[in-house]
C-alpha cells in the first residue's frame, strides 16, 4: 500500500530530526545570528490566533456538514535538548519543524505554535494515522515504516479518523 499524505509528512519529519538536524548540530553554525534572522514568533500564528479562529472554522464545519481536526504534536525531551545545546539551537529546531510543518499542509489549515514546544495543527477534515517508533516497534527502518503502515490500514478499516499505535514487537 502507498504511503498517504500524513504518512509522508510523519517521515518528512523523522528524516528531519534524524538526519539533517544532526548535521545541522554538529557544524560550527552561528546560532545567535540565525536565532536573530528567523525569529519563532513570527514564523507561526501564535495560540491566541488560534483560539479567535476556532469560532470561524467551527461555522464552516457545521455550515458544510463536515467535520475539523485539531493535531497536538509536542517535541518530547525538548527542554532538555535546549538546556544541553543552547536556546538559540533550541529556537533553530522549533523555527525548521514549523517550517516543515507549513510545507506539510494546505494553505486553508492553521498551524500555531500552542506553547513552549507545542504545535496544532486546524483541519477542515479528519485523518487516520499509524505509528510506531524505534525501538519498540521495529529495529530497522524499513520493519519501522512498515508496521505504521499497518497501524494506519488498521486505523482506517476501524473508521477512521483516529491515530493507531503499533502494537510492541518481540524481536
Amino acid at each position: 500500500m502507498k504511503p498517504g499524505k500524513f504518512t509522508s509528512w510523519v517521515l518528512i519529519i523523522f528524516f528531519l530530526l534524524n538526519f539533517l538536524l544532526p548535521a545541522h548540530l554538529s557544524a560550527e553554525h552561528n546560532w545567535k545570528s540565525r536565532a536573530k534572522e528567523q525569529l519563532v514568533i513570527g514564523i507561526l500564528y501564535q495560540k491566541s490566533y488560534q483560539i479567535s479562529q476556532w469560532s470561524m472554522e467551527e461555522w464552516r464545519a457545521k455550515r458544510a456538514g463536515q467535520p475539523v481536526s485539531a493535531i497536538m504534536l509536542d517535541i518530547d525531551h525538548f527542554k532538555k535538548f535546549n538546556d544541553s545545546s543552547g536556546h538559540e539551537a533550541g529556537d533553530f529546531i522549533l523555527q525548521t519543524i514549523a517550517r516543515t510543518l507549513q510545507r506539510a499542509v494546505r494553505s486553508e489549515d492553521i498551524v500555531c505554535r500552542y506553547g513552549g514546544e507545542e504545535f496544532t495543527v486546524i483541519r477542515n477534515i479528519t485523518i487516520s494515522a499509524g505509528v510506531s517508533a524505534y525501538p519498540d516497534h521495529a529495529d530497522q527502518w524499513t520493519e519501522l515504516i512498515q508496521v505504521a503502515d499497518t497501524a494506519l490500514l488498521q486505523a482506517k478499516n476501524e473508521g477512521r479518523n483516529r491515530v493507531i499505535v503499533a502494537e510492541k514487537q518481540s524481536f
